[in-house]
């Protein structure tokens, strides 16, 4: 596969991540920005991106450390759904506690760090 094929597809992830709600309280869809530290995996995931046209070895390496950083956040927000900010007005809204679920946006995150990870792994293509 292609580097840069594996770059768009990293990157088609990660914008789909963007606008996919990352949990739900019941039928409420949560999205990325009401999560604390929301912009640590946005600016990771640019990082990670931009390293992957980069062919020294600083990128490489500056790319993987971005790559691990997106992944470590994408997976603390997937699996702790609740540290959304309450969508219902607070601990002290009428609304009983509904319980948080994850939902698809982390898990695309996560995909496109992997994606992402392939295409900084893939050697440049010479002709």
């Amino acid at each position: 596969m292609p580097k840069w094929i594996a770059l768009g597809a990293a990157i088609c992830c990660t914008a789909l991540a963007l606008f996919l709600p990352w949990a739900r309280y019941g039928d409420t869809d949560v999205s990325l920005y009401r999560f604390p530290a929301w912009y640590v995996y946005v600016a990771a995931a640019l990082a990670m991106h931009g390293c992957v046209p980069l062919r020294s070895t600083i990128g490489r390496i500056a790319g993987a450390v971005a790559s691990l950083t997106a992944a470590t956040t994408a997976v603390l927000l997937l699996v702790n759904p609740g540290w959304a900010d309450f969508p219902f007005g607070g601990a002290d809204s009428p609304v009983p506690a509904v319980a948080a679920g994850s939902s698809a946006g982390a898990l695309l995150a996560l995909a496109g760090v992997l994606t992402n990870a392939a295409a900084l792994a893939l050697p440049p293509r010479t002709a």
